[in-house]
């Protein structure tokens, strides 16, 4: 259903006026490069590859996979192999695909060069690679068994040593095979129909051609029976439709006329292999099979193909099957040709037999048998989908596609659009929107024409990464090749603008009524579509936004779910704190908003509606409101998750009940193993795409704990404020710091304390290093006093809050030691604060010159042209400890929250 215009009063009367101009560039910039430019992108890119080719030289999956034989012939020499391939590059004819082709010729010819002098991968690690060619493009399989004379000999397999010197089985040692097979006479075939009787013994019934064989079956299968009696008719036990074999005249009848061996002529042999497609398990094809090879039929490599086709064709089967049919194709040294090779191939590929495959790819180039632009991206896509070997996860699927990426080009394989595909969809999952973007400007810049898959894929990843102006340049280039967008194309849009570093709401909004508008690109929104421009808003600080987009929503007619009020709610907290006027409004709005809820018959409010509710509750510092919503809460059933854990704590901690705070955090400790990067172990997140809402399973029996996730970093970090002071960390310490003698009482009371006591859990945990203990003794030459050595302590990945707390640890630490004389002391204790990734590093720095000050520990900032330092000196910090001795009260945080008044809900 087609939305209306959306209401263009608020805030977003100027996107509306925008709009066009939004996706102007998308429309009508071109992204033709010039022939230096092209050079110049394709050598990024090349560039970008091969460094993670050669970051895990040694990922390379292993050739062999569990169950497969050693190989039997005789190790290859790699110069021949290196030989063999260069002769095969150079005499292939390459037409350029594009008018630009040639201006990249340079470079490419360069790069082919490079990856021949310097292979990203060498020896046994190197990546190999193999593809999926339609059997329709070879010699059909009924030709070749129809054919007579040189044809028909050429094609089978005969072996001068004996008629049933080739045979069909799994893995046999050598030593077991060959005391069969030279006990094999012409009247060794007597045996066969009787072992097919009914009433046979279990170890015939069971000869399978599979894995290793043992005595007992290769007896089975090969009987030294001595008579010379001719084979009696198979009348009992055998296939209908090889009775022939057992009839000399028929034999010779259906073999052509120069046939030296009618049995193994390849009329015959074709025969015998049409009985063979015609199976329906492998337990017939094995029966098929030595019921050949019983009546002295050698199985040809047409034989194997013939398997194959089942593993691939019967579902019961199973094209994995067909990897093993492989290898002892090899084992017996039947010559694998082009078409077996592909059928092969494409059956390791839909089994998900990637490591088989990279090992079939290493025998056709070590054969000569070149490898297609159709195989390798048959291989790229696979290994873009799945793990192979030990290290698993999307970065090393990435290292593996580009290794096979780069190999393809350097044997000078041109890469279809669909290999860009593959190669954009790891880079795209590994989360890099740099390499999806510089990959797609090298596509563009060497004549490839993108598909529409490869438009959205690469859409759909610079999005992810909020790469607004890339994602803008791909969807005009989508446009111009006539791709019309769709509604995923168009949510990419919106994606890329909640997804910037610094959200673009109002870009978000132009691109929605260039979607929806008179005269735009005619796309119906969907409640995706609402949902993106929604967490744009709020990721903006911009909840107007967010209320309008509600209202077009409304508008349009479509469906508000609960996601979508748990987003509204979450925008009406805004971003004011302590009791602000807009904080008190905002709350106003979000109880409007769980009123609506409530009032609905078909949606029930969640842990997510709660948790936001809470946090509303916290912006405008309303106990008695955060106290009704927790009732209410019990009252549903409903059970404390992480984020209402947190809204929790930091709503009590607003309200300066800090005892309180303490105690719902350590009900979160209770609740389940602390977790730096989720939830408790073995407990996955499912995330809805459609409404992107992220919700836990749990054990329905344990209400209390059902969502109940351990404590992760922001846990920690959002209690220290809380216990601190009703203002955090920053204001408590900054209260005292100034004040002459006014820092000993907090230093040493039961907040400092209890800060530093959930510090320490996070020390046991792992989330935090103890400050002591990744203390660096280094000999230090300035800034010690004393010339000895120094100790150097790097706060420069925390928080503030994290940093205060860190200090307070450091100086109880220093506070306990032993000191006899001053010399036992280091010379000099140097703070680090910056630069880092969390936190302005300047702010660091002053919040830990706060906690020593406060201390009344004198220090000094050190000038350092690359990081912020913070320096007490030994003579400085030797009386300091004489004082302090001992007066750092120390505490568990769960002693210090069981003296805490009872929260509802706890």
């Amino acid at each position: 259903m087609a939305t209306s215009a959306a209401p263009a009063s608020g805030a977003v009367a100027r996107a509306r006026a925008g709009a066009s101009a939004s996706l102007s560039r998308a429309t009508t910039t071109t992204t033709h490069l010039s022939p230096r430019d092209a050079a110049r992108a394709r050598g990024r890119v090349v560039a970008s590859r091969v460094v993670l080719a050669r970051a895990d030289a040694n990922d390379a999956p292993t050739t062999t996979s569990e169950n497969a034989p050693a190989p039997s012939s005789e190790p290859r020499a790699a110069k021949k192999r290196d030989d063999d391939r260069g002769d095969r590059n150079r005499g292939r004819n390459r037409k350029p695909r594009a008018k630009n082709r040639a201006s990249s010729s340079s470079s490419s010819s360069s790069r082919i060069a490079r990856a021949a002098d310097e292979p990203i991968v060498s020896g046994a690690a190197a990546a190999k690679f193999m593809g999926t060619i339609d059997l329709d493009d070879e010699i059909d399989a009924m030709e070749i068994f129809a054919s007579a004379g040189a044809l028909a000999r050429e094609m089978s397999f005969v072996d001068a040593g004996g008629p049933i010197s080739a045979t069909f089985k799994g893995t046999i040692d050598d030593g077991d095979l060959s005391a069969a097979l030279l006990s094999v006479d012409d009247d060794a075939v007597a045996s066969f129909a009787s072992s097919s009787r009914p009433g046979e013994s279990a170890a015939a019934a069971t000869a399978t051609f599979k894995g290793t064989i043992d005595d007992g079956d290769v007896s089975n299968l090969f009987p030294a029976a001595k008579s010379k009696s001719p084979p009696p008719p198979a009348t009992l036990g055998g296939h209908p439709e090889l009775a022939f074999l057992c009839d000399p005249l028929a034999v010779k009848s259906i073999a052509s006329d120069d046939a030296t061996d009618p049995i193994n002529s390849a009329e015959v042999v074709g025969r015998c292999n049409d009985v063979v497609r015609r199976c329906k398990s492998m337990d017939d094809v094995l029966a098929v099979v030595r019921e050949m090879t019983a009546a002295g039929v050698a199985p040809a490599e047409s034989t194997y193909f013939a398997v194959m086709l089942v593993c691939r064709n019967v579902a019961a089967v199973g094209p994995a099957r067909a990897v093993e049919v492989y290898d002892a194709m090899r084992l017996n040294d039947v010559k694998v040709n082009r078409r077996t090779y592909d059928l092969a191939f494409e059956c390791a590929i839909r089994g998900k037999r990637v490591a088989d495959a990279m090992r079939m790819k290493e025998d056709m180039l070590a054969e000569g048998v070149p490898v297609g632009a159709k195989m390798y991206t048959s291989l790229l896509r696979a290994l873009a989908d799945n793990d192979v070997g030990k290290k698993k996860g999307s970065k090393h699927r990435l290292i593996r596609t580009c290794k096979v990426f780069e190999e393809m080009l350097s044997t000078g394989v041109e890469p279809p659009p669909a290999a860009f595909n593959a190669l954009l969809l790891a880079a795209g999952r590994a989360k890099q929107p740099d390499l999806v973007a510089r990959t797609f400007e090298e596509m563009v810049a060497t004549g490839v024409s993108p598909s529409r898959e490869t438009y959205e894929t690469a859409l759909h990843a610079v999005a992810a990464g909020g790469l607004v102006d890339v994602a803008l340049d791909v969807f005009g280039a989508m446009r111009r090749d006539g791709f019309e967008p769709r509604k995923s194309t168009c949510n990419s849009l919106l994606e890329a603008c909640a997804s910037a570093p610094q959200p673009r709401v109002e870009q978000a909004f132009e691109i929605f009524y260039a979607m929806t508008g008179d005269g735009g690109l005619g796309v119906v929104p969907n409640r995706r579509t609402f949902a993106l421009l929604i967490d744009a808003a709020v990721k903006a600080g911009e909840p107007s936004y967010a209320f309008d987009a509600f209202e077009a929503m409304r508008d349009g007619g479509v469906e508000v779910t609960l996601t979508t009020y748990n987003r509204l709610i979450h925008a009406a907290r805004g971003s004011n704190k302590g009791g602000s006027k807009k904080a008190v409004d905002g709350l106003a709005t979000a109880m409007k908003l769980f009123a609506e809820i409530k009032a609905r018959d078909d949606v029930e409010p969640d842990e997510y509606t709660y948790g936001s509710l809470l946090a509303a509750c916290a912006s405008a510092g309303d106990y008695d409101a955060g106290e009704t919503i927790l009732r209410e809460m019990t009252a549903a059933g409903v059970g404390h998750n992480r984020v209402t854990r947190h809204a929790t704590i930091t709503l009590l901690g607003r309200c300066d009940k800090w005892r309180e705070a303490l105690a719902q955090y350590r009900a979160l400790v209770e609740s389940g193993a602390p977790c730096e990067g989720g939830g408790r172990e073995g407990r996955g997140v499912v995330v809805d795409a459609d409404a992107e809402k992220i919700s836990a399973g749990g054990d329905p029996s344990a209400p209390e704990c059902a969502l109940g996730y351990g404590p992760n970093r922001d846990s920690y970090s959002l209690t220290f404020d809380a216990v601190l002071s009703p203002g955090g960390a920053e204001a408590a310490i900054a209260s005292v710091a100034l004040e002459e003698g006014g820092g000993d009482a907090f230093i040493h009371g039961e907040r400092a304390a209890a800060a530093r006591a959930v510090y320490r859990d996070g020390v046991h945990a792992g989330v935090y290093d103890e400050p002591s203990a990744s203390v660096d003794a280094s000999s230090s030459s300035g800034g010690g006093g004393g010339g000895g050595d120094a100790l150097r302590v790097s706060f420069t990945h925390m928080t503030r809050s994290e940093a205060i707390v860190a200090t307070l640890v450091l100086l109880e630490g220093f506070a306990g030691m032993d000191v006899v004389d001053e010399s036992e002391l280091p010379s000099g204790v140097f703070i680090g604060a910056g630069p880092g990734t969390k936190g302005n590093a300047q702010r660091r720095m002053i919040a830990v010159e706060s906690v020593l000050r406060a201390a009344s520990l004198p220090c000094e900032t050190i000038e350092d042209p690359r990081t912020y330092v913070i320096g007490v000196r030994r003579r400085d910090l030797a009386p300091w400890i004489a004082k302090m001795k001992g007066s750092f009260p120390v505490h568990d945080s769960a002693s210090l929250a069981a003296g805490a008044a009872p929260v509802v809900a706890r």
